[in-house]
């Protein structure tokens, strides 16, 4: 449950519980922006005494500026408008630095609430604290006890905020026996545990053995950015079946020891009672399963998740009751199911004596014809009517199902038209990456008759590559391997992207191609016009947003226009802090120039190991470092021109690292030099490079994120929790859907 808030995008989700008098049931709804998203319930041990209210609990909001207050603002804005809560409990993390300015920007936005300021309720998070360690700026704006309980009738919040941060998360021991004693003291309430981090993370590890030892209703905690249910643990979830005890009558029927809603003897029932057990295993705070059991109170052992599907729960006065039948016939129909392929086509005759109730008998003696175009899984039902004994055969074919790919790979011909959807493509996959050209491929079966020498026309035939309906990556196709293995005959074909076409021209061949104080994205324009308004030279890219960078006056002669594009992205100004640009071609070939830097932070976006993250790989290189640079300028002609540069600070730490580098086609001093520097600039200290592999989920969707964008990155076990870029992303498709999603960051 987070609001995030990094003071231009909004992104709220967190949750209201709602209480109601005499019920033992408390409904908790998930709200994303301003629709409520999911819900779920769970049972107290005492029926609620209080009046009926709302309870609002959020988390993570991240104060750091006038903006971020103002999204704050909004978001209680629509709460009072749309939901009317009665209470709030903010669960750490109100400010980004823990400053007395972002904790008045907190309460100024709290004082545009409905809800008075008695009933709101702040719990400090590890943001919340200023220098590390110091709560002091929170204690003044909020009181010095940051251990308290808040009653709602009958239910005890215990708002659990005394964490010192030595290390991160822990509690010293005076925090730590205030939960326990609060939890104890108050067996004869319903408790619930409200604090900042999930109980996995929490310090001492104690705090679990008292958890698990003594009766608790519920923890919420923030700190994760995971979504606002994963964001909780609710230890009774199914205490109202508990004591349901099931005996079978003589007569045959199910009876339970409790009323329940009678369903007729004609009523259509598919599954009876379906009841899916997953025997002690709870979710943990990563969205990933551990194993182990709780104890319900002090000695009785119970399993932590029982899932039970929704369709057999019903509401009746009032009350979620279990869906049972009063009467359960247990031979009112027969099935016989059988495997037919498709190359079968003789009939299969049916001359057995099918034994139905009430001492019935059906005979059946016609054959059944089975033809090619039957279901593969087929059906036969044999249903009686005991009230008129007529006999009724009833077959049903179970029809296969066609999938939906959200996935399209569409070729398109030299005029733009598209002549396949390649629906039998195998092993799908493409990459992206910042500032550099990228590949794509799939897979054909050989002997598929639709794939001939229209479809693959290599160096000619455009691949396109849809992500329900938004256009992900295009390029052309350059070039196709057969492969025999064992039965298997197959192309495997790659495609290239529009940025890789550019590494095809070169500028300044016939004569030397110069500028002279001229924007740099202007010139990396230029280049490529020039080199597409020569005859059969256009590959159809357009010109899009051009952002004003750093002015340069370089001189190219048989020059690579896409080396010359590379280089000017990554080369800043010799002595200065600026970079150079960031550039793509985009798949529908619009050419764009960024600076300083493409992409923007995306706070809803986040990877986590252990969590939606399958693997993960940091490597943090020294090897590669680099304070002292001799760059060699060569030039076609023979004319050469040398600078060096170097970094006094880095030499101090690490000593001298040196290097000798050429770089080609490159004489002009000026432009050398800013390239030098800048190489120095990116080499003078260790590298970090992450790599992971992760699944799709809510907080990381295909659409949420872009190479070039700023996300969320939480290992707990590197010690990672920082915003980092995505330099480089490739989704390999599985033959179902099933996605890979690889990723390179860093900072």
């Amino acid at each position: 449950m987070i609001y995030g808030n990094d003071g231009t995008t909004l992104s709220a989700t967190s949750i209201v519980l709602f209480l109601t008098n005499g019920s033992d049931i408390v409904l908790v709804k998930v709200r994303v922006g301003s629709v409520w998203a999911y819900e779920k319930f769970f049972q107290l041990p005492y029926a609620y005494t209080g009046a009926n209210a709302k309870v609002w609990i959020c988390s993570d909001v991240h104060i750091s500026s006038t903006t971020s207050r103002d999204n704050f603002i909004s978001v209680i804005s629509e709460i009072d408008t749309n939901v009317g809560v009665d209470h709030v409990f903010v669960l750490g993390d109100l400010t980004f630095e823990g400053t007395i300015q972002n904790f008045a920007w907190f309460v100024e936005a709290m004082n545009t609430s409905d809800v008075p300021s008695s009933n709101w309720h702040e719990i400090a998070g590890n943001r919340d604290d200023y220098p590390a360690g110091n709560f002091t700026n929170f204690e003044n704006s909020f009181g010095a006890i940051r251990d308290f309980k808040v009653e709602i009738g009958n239910i005890v919040f215990i708002c659990w905020g005394g964490l010192d941060e030595l290390p991160s998360g822990n509690h010293p021991p005076a925090s730590v026996t205030f939960l326990e004693d609060s939890i104890q003291n108050n067996s004869d309430k319903n408790v619930i545990v409200l604090a900042h981090h999930p109980l996995a993370d929490v310090l001492p590890a104690t705090v679990v053995d008292i958890v698990n030892n003594n009766r608790l209703e519920g923890w919420f905690n923030g700190h994760t950015h995971l979504e606002a249910c994963d964001d909780s643990l609710v230890f009774n979830p199914l205490a109202l079946y508990e004591q349901v005890d099931f005996v079978e009558s003589e007569e045959g029927e199910l009876v339970s020891p409790y009323k329940f809603l009678s369903l007729s003897d004609s009523q259509f029932i598919t599954e009876g009672v379906d009841i899916f057990h997953c025997p002690s295993i709870n979710r943990s705070l990563f969205g990933t399963f551990k194993f182990g059991s709780r104890k319900f109170g002090l000695n009785i052992d119970i399993n932590l998740c029982l899932g039970i599907s929704e369709d057999i729960l019903i509401k009746f006065n009032g009350k979620w009751q279990k869906d049972l039948f009063d009467i359960l016939p247990l031979s009112e129909s027969v099935q016989t199911k059988f495997i037919a392929k498709r190359s079968i086509s003789s009939s299969i005759p049916i001359s057995e004596s099918i034994h139905a109730s009430c001492n019935h008998y059906a005979y059946l003696t016609d054959n059944m014809g089975i033809t090619e175009n039957l279901a593969n899984n087929t059906t036969a039902k044999l249903n009686d009517v005991i009230g008129s004994f007529e006999e009724l055969l009833e077959i049903d074919f179970d029809e296969a199902i066609s999938f939906k790919s959200d996935w399209k790979f569409l070729i398109k011909n030299s005029a733009g038209q598209t002549v396949a959807s390649l629906t039998n493509a195998r092993k799908r996959w493409f990459t992206q990456r910042l500032n550099d050209e990228s590949e794509a491929g799939f897979i054909l079966d050989a002997d598929d008759e639709k794939c001939d020498a229209s479809i693959l026309v290599l160096g000619v035939s455009e691949l396109r590559i849809e992500y329900k309906g938004v256009l992900m990556w295009a390029g052309q196709l350059v070039s196709a391997r057969k492969t025999a293995k064992g039965n298997d005959i197959y192309w495997e074909v790659l495609a290239k992207d529009w940025t890789a076409l550019l590494g095809k021209r070169f500028c300044g061949v016939e004569t030397i191609r110069e500028f002279t104080t001229i924007d740099a994205g202007t010139i990396a324009w230029t280049l490529i016009s020039e080199a597409q308004a020569l005859t059969n030279g256009s590959f159809g890219i357009t010109l899009g947003t051009i952002e004003p960078s750093i002015v340069r006056s370089p001189k190219y002669d048989k020059k690579n226009i896409l080396e010359a594009l590379k280089e000017m992205a990554n080369a800043g100004q010799d002595g200065s802090a600026s970079y150079g640009f960031d550039f793509e071609v985009t798949p529908e070939k619009v050419f764009n120039v960024y600076y300083p830097y493409r992409g923007t932070i995306r706070e809803n976006v986040v990877f986590r190991y252990p969590g939606n993250c399958e693997d993960f790989e940091a490597l943090v290189d020294s090897w590669g470092i680099v304070n002292q640079e001799w760059g060699l300028g060569q030039h076609w002609t023979g004319n050469t021109a040398v600078v060096s540069r170097a970094d006094v600070d880095s030499q101090l730490l690490y000593k001298r690292r040196e290097a000798i580098k050429n770089y080609r086609d490159m004489s002009v001093l000026t432009f050398l030099q800013d390239t030098v520097y800048q190489d120095v600039q990116w080499l003078k200290n260790p590298s970090t490079v992450m790599r992971f592999s992760s699944r799709v989920d809510a907080k990381s969707g295909i659409l949420d994120y872009e190479v070039g964008d700023g996300v969320a990155v939480v290992c707990d076990k590197f010690d990672i929790d920082e915003w980092l870029w995505v330099y480089e992303r490739k989704i390999d498709i599985g033959d179902n859907d099933q996605l890979k999603v690889t990723l390179t960051v860093g900072d």
